[in-house]
């Protein structure tokens, strides 16, 4: 029998406003996000993945305070897809 190996990959999916208010989604994403930050500050080998733009542009844009930090994450390679294309954006700008 061939052993497999499978990989866990962190992440959170919302349909906005499909069952709930937007701002349930929002605060829900916050807290997930304000989650993760702690995690990945705390353990090097840890990534997160953000896969919807719109939770981490909402998040980005309501704390300035953590962007210096997502920044640090980012350029430590523990950052997602999403969180590199953003932090690329602003460099450029």
């Amino acid at each position: 029998m061939t052993e497999k190996t499978y990989h866990l990959i962190p992440t959170f999916h919302h349909d906005i406003a499909y069952l709930r208010p937007e701002s349930w989604y929002t605060e829900t994403a916050t807290r997930i996000l304000d989650q993760a930050i702690s995690i990945l500050q705390e353990n090097r080998e840890y990534s997160y993945t953000v896969e919807q733009a719109y939770f981490f542009d909402t998040y980005w844009n309501a704390h300035p305070e953590k962007q210096e930090i997502l920044k640090t994450l980012t350029e430590q390679g523990q950052q997602t897809e999403t969180e590199k294309r953003r932090s690329a954006l602003h460099q450029e700008h």
